[in-house]
């Protein structure tokens, strides 16, 4: 039960958030993986918000309104424009777990909405595709989404993203574990060469969504934004 715990996510990981007054210029977007409702991004908010850090769920939508089922294309359009709508000149971090991350790259490498962005911190994404998304595929995910497909190790959205630049003076940073199974260590590093603002961690005895509420990795996520604090 705890191997499922901590790569699948807790069972609260599938069902939709309370409804609540959203802030239209959160200093923490949270953008969630695959299959997931953005509950899944609690334990980081629960870190953050006692800090003064104000966070919100990118609103993506997806199968039932709220579990990400979206492509890269639709999901990082969505959250670019959900950016491009914050007040003029307002620049905030964003977190995105396993394919949430790649979803947070797409909307900085394909649009405008680069500039609204603070830095981004991505945990077990499978930044060169993931061998995992295979099975999803063997299991029938493919006809749930076409995300399925874009996860695959060398497919067309993955060598298309990972040809484009990064901008060049903003943080990315990748958080990975030897033990994540459906984010295998060597899939989840960056396919940029490391810089001053570019670099990968890796962990060696988390599990996928355990990352989620390790306090190694909260540390981590909180370092990185507080060397950008308002």
């Amino acid at each position: 039960m705890r191997f499922l715990t901590n790569n699948l996510g807790a069972p609260y990981f599938y069902i939709p958030m309370i409804r609540r007054h959203r802030s239209h210029a959160p200093q923490v977007v949270f953008i969630q993986g695959f299959g997931n409702s953005p509950r899944a991004m609690n334990t980081i908010r629960e870190h953050l918000v006692p800090k003064g850090y104000s966070c919100e769920a990118a609103p993506l939508g997806g199968l039932l309104g709220y579990l990400q089922t979206r492509g890269l294309k639709t999901a990082g359009s969505r959250l670019a424009s959900y950016l491009m709508d914050m007040p003029e000149g307002h620049q905030t971090w964003l977190v995105g777990h396993s394919m949430g991350g790649l979803i947070a790259r797409w909307a900085v490498q394909h649009t405008e909405a680069a500039c609204r962005v603070k830095g981004v911190i991505t945990i077990g994404t499978p930044h060169k595709g993931t061998p995992t998304a295979l099975a999803g595929l063997a299991m029938g995910l493919g006809a749930i989404s076409r995300a399925t497909y874009q996860i695959v190790p060398f497919s067309p959205a993955i060598r298309k993203l990972n040809k484009l630049p990064w901008p060049k003076d903003l943080p990315l940073h990748s958080i990975v574990s030897k033990r994540d199974l459906l984010c295998i260590h060597p899939f989840g590093m960056l396919p940029f060469d490391n810089t001053e603002h570019v670099r990968s961690t890796v962990f060696s005895d988390l599990g996928h969504t355990e990352m989620l509420r390790s306090d190694k990795v909260l540390q981590t996520v909180t370092a990185d934004i507080e060397s950008t604090a308002l």
